[in-house]
């Protein structure tokens, strides 16, 4: 499997990161959703169990 459109390097930095720090993974950042998270670590707990 060949990454067509990925930023370089393994850093995640969070959306206060400075943007020095950012460099190309700012166009993959999105806002966090705790609701949608909060719901997706729940199901994945109750497959789990």
């Amino acid at each position: 499997m060949n990454a067509v459109v990925a930023p370089h390097g393994n850093y995640w930095p969070g959306l206060d990161a400075p943007a020095e720090f950012v460099g190309s993974w700012a166009e993959f950042q999105h806002t966090p959703d705790s609701k949608a998270e909060r719901s997706a670590l729940f199901s994945i707990a109750r497959r789990l169990s």
